[in-house]
């Protein structure tokens, strides 16, 4: 927990923005939240980082994707990925096929 900012965990359900940058140089904001409410009669007791479906959509991120976060020597945080999963090529029947030239090539028919 060192990584994520300090949170006031005498506070309920405290939490920090973060401001990510991707590897392309795009912004995000990421919530930090440490669900205490277990502690004020909830059952909650959990950190969590939330905030980044529209990051996962951005990029098209799958489960098996490798998503890495890291905070510099200045304190700037940094999110990355690495795409694990190849999307299967979907299977192209030969009626489906229209001849170009000389080569094959699969040409959506609508």
């Amino acid at each position: 927990l060192h990584y994520f900012p300090k949170l006031n965990i005498n506070q309920k359900n405290p939490r920090a923005m973060i401001n990510f940058t991707d590897m392309f140089g795009k912004k995000w904001k990421f919530n930090f939240i440490y669900y205490n409410n277990k502690f004020w009669g909830g059952t909650r007791n959990e950190y969590r980082l939330t905030g980044l479906t529209s990051f996962f959509r951005e990029y098209n991120l799958v489960s098996g994707d490798k998503i890495t976060f890291i905070k510099d020597e200045n304190e700037y945080y940094i999110v990355s990925f690495e795409k694990t999963l190849e999307a299967k090529p979907k299977q192209v029947e030969d009626n489906q096929r229209i001849k170009l030239s000389n080569k094959w090539r699969v040409v959506p028919l609508v």
